[in-house]
């Protein structure tokens, strides 16, 4: 590696000295034996050549797998060194999600709960009831049902490394009662605060036919993003062979970087995804025309795939309501929703004014086959040697959160959340 770094100095030497390799004029200088410089010489640790060497893998993300040492990178590829990327995935088994849904499921109620109204508990109780009973959801109750399944099962056509990844499927409700008769009741899971099923398990040892997929086009589903797999940096074949082999060996490491999905309340995605603030909608325009009314709970399920009768109080539903009908054009925007969005000059939270947004975020224009993205860093931390690209909304997001001071902690919030960069 110092002979690789002595190609970044500077060649101040001049005459015969000018030829010379930088590592050797250095231990010329420092009076090291001409036998010993010429052996080196003539060794393959002078060597740089490319397919010599096995390779560094990297992680860029913060945690004891860091790579403390990453700003060597940019000699290593000058050295023809193969560089490997572990950029952090979503656990391969969708039974680990699952488990991890069950881990945070009470954390997430107690916070719920502190919000709930008196009748909104009433409400969820008597829902809680019915439920115990096993019985299958009608289409009136408009209660949703999801199956657990993998991407595998999804599309047969995806690359390997996502065939396991977890994938939660709406399932329409002209296929419910079919579906409903496969799985015993233990691997049926109501949450009474959305009004969802959760189907996951193995089926009765008796299962009916597979269930016809076209079905499930019965109300729309946004899958959650997967990342793609990291593609090898060098063509040649000794490379790409040595990186299949490295990645084969890295998961069966027991601390290997691994990201469970993270659970962020409705308010925060819509604080920090959209912009959305919370605040007191006037009263007086509480109309039935509306903006704030103008998509009622079942049209906001069907735009970002929430449960239709969640309470008011775990998310903002005449924000989300006023939102989406500004932003499709439906109604301009009145005073009262500026000053409730962040992107509106009439908001006390207006990212236009430096106070707003994270003081130490650098977000560069970048444009990539005609592809407009943005490059971010931190003031506190030096240049990295490779950029982190992202989206507009994404970028608006990280303006948001103040508490992100680092590309690695940028890495990880992105990544436990499922967001593309």
């Amino acid at each position: 590696m110092a002979i690789a770094l002595s190609n970044f100095l500077p060649n101040t030497s001049q005459g015969s000295l000018a030829s010379v390799p930088p590592w050797q004029r250095i231990l010329m200088q420092a009076g090291a034996n001409s036998t010993w410089i010429d052996k080196l010489n003539q060794s393959l640790i002078s060597d740089l050549s490319p397919g010599l060497r096995v390779g560094a893998f990297i992680c860029p993300t913060r945690g004891d797998m860091f790579t403390q040492w990453i700003n060597h990178v940019p000699c290593m590829i000058k050295a023809n060194l193969p560089v490997y990327i572990y950029w952090p995935t979503y656990s391969d088994d969708y039974a680990v999600v699952w488990d991890k849904i069950v881990a945070e499921f009470p954390c997430l109620l107690k916070a719920l709960e502190k919000k709930e109204t008196t009748d909104a508990r009433k409400r969820c109780l008597a829902r809680q009831a019915e439920a115990a009973k096993y019985k299958r959801p009608m289409r009136s109750s408009h209660t949703p049902v999801f199956l657990w399944v993998t991407v595998g099962d999804i599309d047969p056509t995806v690359h390997y490394t996502l065939f396991s990844r977890p994938y939660r499927l709406l399932v329409g409700h002209s296929c419910t009662a079919e579906l409903w008769e496969q799985y015993p009741d233990e691997a049926k899971y109501y949450d009474p605060w959305r009004n969802e099923w959760d189907i996951h398990g193995e089926q009765n040892d008796n299962p009916l036919d597979a269930i016809d997929e076209d079905k499930y086009a019965d109300l729309p589903h946004i899958p959650p993003h997967v990342p793609l797999p990291p593609v090898a940096p060098h063509s040649d074949s000794f490379t790409y062979d040595l990186s299949h082999e490295l990645r084969a060996f890295y998961p069966q490491v027991s601390d290997a970087v691994s990201f469970s999905p993270s659970f962020d309340s409705n308010i925060d995605i819509f604080r920090y995804r959209y912009g959305l603030l919370l605040g007191e909608v006037p009263v007086a325009e509480l109309s039935p025309n509306s903006i704030w009314l103008e998509f009622q709970p079942e049209l906001i399920w069907k735009h970002f795939s929430f449960g239709s009768n969640r309470p008011i109080v775990d998310y903002p539903q005449y924000m989300v309501s006023a939102f989406l009908t500004v932003m499709l054009e439906n109604a301009p925007a009145p005073n009262s929703f500026q000053q409730l969005r962040d992107l509106d000059a009439m908001s006390p939270a207006y990212l236009g004014v430096a106070l707003n947004m994270s003081p130490t975020l650098k977000i560069t224009e970048w444009e990539i086959n005609d592809l407009l993205c943005y490059a971010i860093h931190y003031k506190d931390e030096s240049l990295c040697w490779f950029n982190l690209l992202i989206g507009a909304t994404t970028a608006l997001e990280l303006c948001r959160c103040l508490a992100l001071r680092a590309q690695g902690d940028v890495i990880d919030h992105l990544a436990s959340r499922g967001i593309a960069f």
